[in-house]
């Protein structure tokens, strides 16, 4: 089976109905028919809350993040060796720490990473990368 990742920035696309807003819907149609595998790093769980709460308020935050748990997504928790590889990414410069994290659970699992943050461009050789536009 397919594994995608998505990064926060492909769910803000998806709820604040961006450009390609309709792309990240028929990824999540296809996780809910069993067709793929859509995984999010628990840090990049908390990105989306904490920008949310930054721009809209804690309680916009607390309501983004109830539909994102409806969503069929596995919020998947980094363990040492992720983390020590999300680290190595950031040794390298030029991308956030969070963003990181998306990165390095996409390596693991040779899953493609949804986003279209450009940051990850100094990643392309390590992750696949299926870009989106906002």
């Amino acid at each position: 089976m397919k594994k995608y990742v998505l990064d926060s920035f492909a769910l803000f696309v998806f709820f604040e109905q961006q450009k390609d807003w309709e792309k990240i819907e028929r990824f999540l149609v296809q996780a809910s028919e069993g067709r793929i595998e859509l995984m999010m790093s628990l840090i990049n769980y908390g990105e989306l809350f904490y920008v949310t709460a930054q721009k809209e308020g804690t309680r916009e935050a607390e309501k983004i993040i109830a539909l994102v748990d409806q969503l069929p997504l596995k919020i998947s928790q980094p363990d040492r060796p992720q983390t020590l590889l999300a680290a190595t990414f950031k040794a390298r410069g030029g991308i956030s720490y969070v963003d990181c994290f998306a990165a390095a659970l996409a390596y693991e699992f040779k899953a493609k990473l949804i986003t279209g943050d450009s940051e990850f461009k100094k990643l392309k050789n390590e992750v696949d990368i299926e870009w989106i536009e906002k």
